[in-house]
């Protein structure tokens, strides 16, 4: 398994990052797509320039991880387009569908990075739900499993579970979703595998219909 997994951690910080550190340190990382990442020539043209105390400066420096830059591939544009969602604050659809460009353009380069030599003896595509979206089949045709790693309980439930003390509805009815949610199931409905951070979080998936088996926690 030496150098045979691919991690997309999608934008901003993210638990990923932690596990592109621990298998580049196992020696099992192919590359770790991230997006605005602090390599080293960034952090000392910021030290130069006494930025790195900066509050806002200092959270994306707390990016950098203990891993190889030739492993690395930071796709900066799309997250940064990404910040300019704020343009539409008087507008939550437009927002989110600006949000979603964003998303997709970050994806898209997920799927150059895939195909291109630095992946080929990958065998593995860790990637983040909501940020896989055409490069999960792009993984797939390419000969990778693809694993999406989701955080949160399944979307169509989070405002019951939020109105009824955590309960779980009575019935499985039709619930209104973001375009992002939308995202988000589309990548997990894609996965060969489910990875999870909780038993909480699994039930709500299986509740939804998910086959169980296909669903890890850790």
């Amino acid at each position: 398994m030496k150098k045979s997994i691919v991690v997309s951690g999608g934008f901003r910080n993210f638990h990923l990052s932690m596990a592109a550190e621990e298998l580049n340190h196992k020696g099992m990382l192919s590359t770790f797509i991230c997006s605005a990442y602090p390599t080293r020539n960034i952090s000392l043209i910021l030290d130069f320039l006494r930025l790195s105390n900066n509050k806002k400066l200092n959270r994306f420096l707390s990016r950098k991880i203990i891993v190889d830059e030739s492993s690395l591939n930071s796709l900066y544009f799309s997250e940064l387009l990404n910040y300019g969602s704020v343009l539409f604050n008087w507008n939550e659809k437009l927002k989110n569908r600006f949000k979603k460009m964003t998303v997709h353009l970050y994806s898209k380069r997920c799927s150059s990075v895939i195909k291109s030599s630095i992946c080929s003896s990958a065998k593995v595509y860790h990637y983040r739900a909501q940020f896989g979206g055409d490069s999960v089949q792009v993984a797939k045709n390419n000969g990778l499993i693809a694993l999406c790693d989701h955080s949160i309980a399944d979307p169509r439930v989070i405002d019951y579970l939020v109105n009824n003390d955590g309960e779980l509805p009575k019935n499985i009815d039709e619930h209104s979703i973001s375009i992002l949610e939308e995202m988000m199931l589309l990548d997990i409905e894609q996965a060969d595998a489910i990875l999870v951070n909780s038993h909480f979080v699994k039930d709500t998936m299986v509740y939804q219909g998910y086959d169980a088996d296909k669903i890890h926690v850790i």
